[in-house]
């Protein structure tokens, strides 16, 4: 009788050692993961069939009457992911915001749209949700906005929250989502990192190479600009040179 016993208790501890194990394999699997990349849909500004986005006519950059650099005729195709580096204080802001505005002279195609990211422009509208100040310029549907805002470091419930609750740091990704994402075909970010921490640089680099527009990157990382584009523009002794 009490071999009996044993047996059925030796049963009946190996059944609920296997059904814990399976249960926390169930628990694993049920965990949400951290997607690494965002498929976009083509459309609007990224479905307009495209060639050249601009093309600029040699010139300088100047910044309140102070000359910064010369440039030679350049300009960027539709798909071209390119860099634009330089020390601190040459003058690559600058450059990139008069190419923002159209100031610089030159061609530029009319379809071109262009986002643009800089940490000192955060264009927010403080009494919109995180939500809605990105969807409000995107064409993407609502689980890719929530999921690069997720992969950005911003979870669902700070996403339904308004603007005025978040965070420096949280804005500042909440503005690169909202670039992102933007209907554009054109995306400038100059030094888009900041407040981001590794697995949302990770996700940063893994969209611009998927990404189907044009990206303009301004940056310091250099191995974060070798992987993130096709070639590069450097400022050198106050003259843009084009770099393979």
């Amino acid at each position: 009788m009490m071999g009996s016993y044993d047996s059925q208790s030796k049963s009946m501890a190996k059944s609920a050692k296997q059904l814990e194990k399976r249960i926390e394999r169930l628990e694993k699997v049920s965990q949400p993961r951290r997607e690494a990349h965002i498929k976009m849909e083509s459309k609007g500004a990224l479905d307009t069939g495209l060639h050249s986005l601009f093309r600029l006519q040699a010139g300088q950059v100047l910044m309140d009457e102070v000359y910064l650099f010369d440039f030679p005729q350049i300009g960027m195709m539709f798909g071209e992911n390119l860099a634009l580096v330089g020390a601190n204080g040459s003058g690559k802001t600058s450059f990139v915001r008069k190419l923002f505005r159209k100031e610089l002279a030159g061609y530029y195609n009319p379809k071109l749209k262009i986002a643009y990211f800089a940490q000192d422009l955060i264009n927010l509208d403080e009494e919109k949700t995180a939500f809605e100040n990105v969807s409000c310029t995107s064409l993407q549907d609502r689980m890719t906005i929530l999921n690069l805002l997720g992969m950005l470091g911003l979870s669902y419930d700070k996403a339904q929250q308004k603007v005025t609750n978040l965070s420096g740091g949280e804005r500042v990704r909440l503005s690169l989502a909202k670039v992102l994402l933007a209907d554009a075909n054109l995306l400038i970010l100059d030094e888009p990192t900041n407040f981001l921490d590794m697995a949302a640089i990770e996700v940063l680099e893994t969209f611009l190479k998927e990404y189907e527009g044009s990206v303009l990157l301004v940056f310091h990382d250099q191995q974060f600009v070798e992987t993130s584009v096709h070639s590069q523009w450097e400022i050198v002794q106050a003259c843009l040179v084009k770099k393979s």
